[in-house]
């Protein structure tokens, strides 16, 4: 039987289908570049179970210290160790009221601020690397164990930080803004609480 030139236009045809449908079905198969590929999952970090608690703060002017008591009870059947820092300001007033607990001078210092601003972040950043008593004061509390301590903010007649260094600080300017911070030992914040001192 001979072949019609219309019947080779047909076969070209359905070889180049499938030939098409062949690359389709391979380039499903093998990922692009721009694909992402999956990846092992990172292990989440377990972050530990405490309850903590600032009160019974008092204006001690005898002793110059604006003084609390912190509790932190432990949630876990483990010990655990923790860092805790305590950080008050008034920026009603000018030169700003702002001192931190424990250690001031070395928390500012490793903040880099000459205003004596701070936040969590500062404290925690580059945490692997700082100084132990950059770090705030370290707790170990027992397994369902709870500690509790006093602790005191500086009541200064003159501004100790580099901004206004020396300048008074007005009487009045007491701390009115408590901030506490709990961070874990591998410098996770595990507790952040903010207090309105009046």
């Amino acid at each position: 039987m001979i072949k019609k030139k219309s019947d080779y236009g047909y076969e070209y045809l359905l070889v180049f289908g499938i030939i098409i449908v062949g690359a389709i079905m391979l380039n499903k198969e093998s990922p692009s570049p721009n694909q992402t590929q999956p990846t092992t999952p990172i292990p989440s970090i377990t972050i530990p179970r405490i309850t903590a608690s600032l009160s019974i703060f008092t204006v001690d002017r005898e002793n110059a210290q604006f003084v609390f008591t912190l509790q932190l009870s432990n949630q876990e059947v483990n010990e655990i160790t923790v860092h805790v820092v305590v950080y008050g300001k008034n920026d009603m007033f000018s030169p700003p009221r702002r001192s931190a607990w424990p250690f001031a001078g070395i928390l500012f210092r490793q903040a880099g601020t000459h205003r004596g601003a701070l936040s969590s972040s500062s404290i925690s950043r580059n945490w692997s690397s700082r100084p132990e008593n950059t770090k705030g004061m370290k707790l170990v509390l027992k397994p369902n164990g709870t500690e509790s301590l006093e602790g005191a903010l500086p009541i200064n007649e003159t501004c100790q930080h580099d901004a206004w260094r020396g300048k008074p600080l007005d009487p009045r300017s007491m701390y009115n803004e408590v901030f506490f911070w709990v961070f874990s030992q591998n410098g996770q914040l595990i507790y952040e609480k903010k207090y309105d001192v009046n």
